[in-house]
């Protein structure tokens, strides 16, 4: 499992290293919407951008990526979407492994 890091500020740019590959990093908090989107890129390019980082579901799973089984979950709520306050410290978001989801 590996968490990424991720905190409340309105706009975060980061890398991580993910399945042994870097990747460029962008979420963002929607003021209108108030849903957090998360975008990554590669070497300079776009992989995907925009996906809104919502509770309990795969959020990548509908891409065809090699980032599988990322998750947010809400320590306060695991029905709750993150709020614009606790992402990264109630609400975190992370990457698990196959054997991981279906252990369940």
């Amino acid at each position: 499992m590996i968490e990424v890091p991720l905190s409340s500020g309105a706009e975060q740019l980061f890398s991580i290293v993910l399945n042994s590959e870097t990747y460029d990093v962008r979420v963002a908090l929607n003021s209108r919407t108030g849903v957090w989107a998360i975008s990554f890129a590669q070497n300079g390019t776009d992989i995907v951008n925009g996906v809104a980082i919502l509770g309990g579901v795969d959020i990548l799973n509908q891409y065809n990526l090699p980032i599988e089984n990322m998750y947010m979950v809400n320590l306060e709520n695991p029905k709750l979407d993150p709020s614009k306050t606790n992402l990264g410290t109630a609400a975190k978001l992370f990457m698990l492994t196959d054997a991981e989801v279906v252990g369940g």
